[in-house]
């Protein structure tokens, strides 16, 4: 499956006019007013250029404060508050779409597990992968696993049938005698997902894996 990369770039620009003006002449008030005028133009370019300053600083917090709640590094991914410890066996690769916070494949690329963050319900989440997993054109019934970790209620559902993906994004291309195992960790309104989805077979390969990791995740 093709992968994107698609990258960011915040460009700033700042800039500070500076004006004077000297007049010199009989009328030495007229020369006072100017000087003043000019050294009041001069200080509010000053201030203007520091409330600038200010503001980019603010944005570069913001967007490194961004960068580390989902970054991913020593075999930890934080996901908002929470820190999810990746398995060793699986290795990391470029998100394959924008929505993706990270993505990591097992089983030489025929299992990707991909980490996401959105909002709504658990349930309205649940009935949008029974659409995405199908039996003979009909919604599967999920297998559902609940249990805390962290102090976080964790769901995971499991599915297994004709999983199709690509819908919203592209072309859905459907994918025959799938699972998928997708799980919610519920930290408010806004979750953190985990998603495997690939052969049955090989998805059970990695299942164990898959529910230590939910299991040992931390509040960060």
């Amino acid at each position: 499956m093709p992968k994107t990369r698609t990258t960011t770039t915040l460009v700033a620009t700042l800039a500070a006019c500076l004006i004077g003006c000297e007049e010199s002449g009989s009328n030495s008030a007229a020369t006072s007013q100017n000087q003043g005028g000019a050294q009041s133009q001069l200080g509010k370019s000053v201030e203007m250029g520091k409330d600038l300053r200010n503001q980019i600083q603010g944005r570069d917090m913001q967007t490194g404060a961004l960068a580390d709640s989902i970054s991913g590094g020593d075999g930890v991914v934080q996901v908002g508050n929470v820190s999810i410890p990746i398995p060793s066996q699986w290795t990391k690769v470029t998100p394959s779409n924008s929505m993706r916070l990270a993505q990591y494949e097992a089983e030489d690329g025929e299992v990707v597990i991909a980490l996401s963050q959105a909002g709504g319900s658990v349930e309205a989440n649940i009935e949008r992968w029974k659409g995405q997993v199908k039996d003979q054109g009909l919604p599967v019934e999920p297998d559902i696993q609940e249990f805390d970790a962290a102090g976080f209620p964790v769901t995971i559902v499991e599915l297994t049938g004709d999983y199709t993906e690509g819908g919203m994004m592209g072309t859905p291309t459907t994918y025959n005698d799938y699972t998928m195992l997708a799980a919610i960790i519920d930290t408010g309104a806004t979750k953190a997902f985990v998603k495997m989805t690939g052969p049955f077979s090989l998805v059970g390969d990695n299942k164990a894996l898959f529910e230590n990791m939910l299991r040992g995740i931390q509040r960060n």
